[in-house]
């Protein structure tokens, strides 16, 4: 194991707010409230960097904050896009049949025979229910598909793999 921790995207400041240094950030969080208990968030390499303070929730994945230190618009500018962190550990416990999308890419995507289609590239969801996108092996581009348990009926996690069951809608060209 390597002794880096691993990282996982919470918040994304994406512009300033105001004249005094405040910023809109988007969450990447199921209450966007939660990454103020977080804070201090850290930084790409894992440097805890960024006190934050929510001022207004303002959708549900966008606040306006305050982060320590930034005093005005022309700092607060110089951190549009900034990525904010927090370890894997410090995550909430979730149940047995529920998975954070971090834990999913990555995993090798297998048919029920147990043969190797390709890898899960992400995890999406654009308003109405998840998207898993997936890199067929055989395929140029990935493929989104509903993460549902008809698509996807097992997710092994100590074997770092998910059974792919192709919906019936789809002409997914999978080979052999």
């Amino acid at each position: 194991m390597h002794s880096s921790p691993h990282l996982i995207c919470v918040a994304t400041i994406i512009a300033p707010h105001g004249i005094r240094g405040e910023v809109k950030i988007r969450t990447h969080t199921e209450y966007p409230e939660t990454i103020e208990e977080y804070s201090p968030l850290l930084n790409g390499s894992g440097a805890p960097s960024y006190k934050v303070t929510i001022r207004q929730v303002i959708a549900d994945d966008l606040v306006i904050a305050r982060i320590e230190g930034i005093t005005n618009r022309n700092e607060a500018e110089t951190l549009r896009q900034v990525q904010l962190y927090i370890t894997r550990d410090e995550m909430p416990d979730i149940d047995e049949d529920e998975f954070y999308h971090t834990d999913l890419i990555g995993l090798a995507v297998k048919n029920d025979q147990g043969v190797d289609q390709g890898v899960v590239v992400a995890l999406h969801n654009f308003g109405a229910g998840d998207i898993i996108e997936i890199k067929f092996n055989n395929q140029h581009q990935s493929v989104m598909l509903p993460f549902t348990k008809a698509t996807i009926p097992t997710i092994d996690l100590n074997h770092h793999f998910v059974i792919f069951n192709p919906p019936e809608t789809y002409e997914i060209e999978l080979g052999e």
